[in-house]
């Protein structure tokens, strides 16, 4: 039994270790602000969309469609509180064909339990398998009823 634990608590050493080394070759530098890793804003790709939602409900700060993002991805905003769970909500970063490449949580920066905006603050990696792609804010629902899923999409493209 105590070689089991060992095993395990090494395992799970391990696991961040590697996780923490490949991150930090990964990236040159903490993440910052949403200024500094959009790269540009080319033309166009597509709009932005919403799902159950709309623009009085969710905003990004300096991310529109068409933008070209980096990795790490410091992404800031507001979300009225009804985004958020326990003042969070998931981002999903999604490749071209909608298969997810990396995941971040945004944290509210106040008090989420209000139907005002509440600033939050997400960093996101992810790995770049096609040049463009998506960044999916999804509200955090945990009744699980699809009628109470919201989502906004921002079509990108990726650069290293």
């Amino acid at each position: 039994m105590a070689k089991l634990i060992l095993f395990i608590f090494l395992f799970i050493i391990s696991y961040f270790g590697i996780s923490h080394f490949y991150f930090a070759s990964h990236s040159a530098d903490a993440p910052t602000n949403i200024a500094g890793n959009v790269i540009s804003d080319t033309k166009q790709i597509s709009k932005e969309s919403y799902q159950n939602s709309d623009s009085s409900q969710i905003s990004v700060d300096g991310l529109k469609a068409g933008s070209t993002v980096k990795i790490p991805l410091r992404v800031t905003g507001k979300a009225k509180g009804s985004w958020y769970f326990e003042g969070s909500f998931p981002v999903y970063v999604r490749d071209n064909k909608g298969e997810d490449v990396g995941y971040g949580i945004a944290e509210a920066q106040g008090s989420w339990m209000t139907e005002t905006p509440v600033p939050f603050v997400v960093d996101i990696f992810f790995t770049k398998s096609a040049r463009t792609g998506s960044i999916v804010f999804h509200n955090d629902n945990p009744s699980g009823e699809e009628s109470r899923d919201k989502s906004f999409t921002i079509p990108v493209s990726f650069t290293q």
